[in-house]
């Protein structure tokens, strides 16, 4: 079992879902909507970014994992493709078989 914390803006969503496959596979999760203490104790952290653009949340994510005596095992981060312009968009649609005419 382990302690997972999830980042969600949207909670009643895509949160939702991932909170109960992972309680379901027997991990205790604590889901929220900011970060926030539950942080400083996860073993996991699960961050399901909306925004595209992420870049100051990523320093507050930092500051508050730069906190912790131990870093976590692991974090998960799902973005949208294009976040930070690290993706040209035309290309990534042509490769996606999705050229509307861009």
């Amino acid at each position: 079992m382990k302690k997972i914390t999830v980042v969600a803006n949207n909670i009643e969503s895509l949160g939702q879902s991932v909170n109960d496959d992972l309680v379901r596979l027997g991990n205790q999760v604590t889901l929220t909507s900011q970060f926030d203490q539950t942080l400083k104790t996860a073993q996991v952290v699960v961050w399901l970014a909306e925004n595209p653009r992420v870049d100051d949340q990523v320093f507050d994510l930092i500051g508050l994992l730069d906190q912790r005596a131990k870093a976590p095992e692991k974090i998960v981060m799902l973005s949208i493709a294009g976040v930070n312009d690290e993706v040209d968009t035309k290309n990534y649609l042509v490769g996606m078989g999705m050229n509307m005419g861009i």
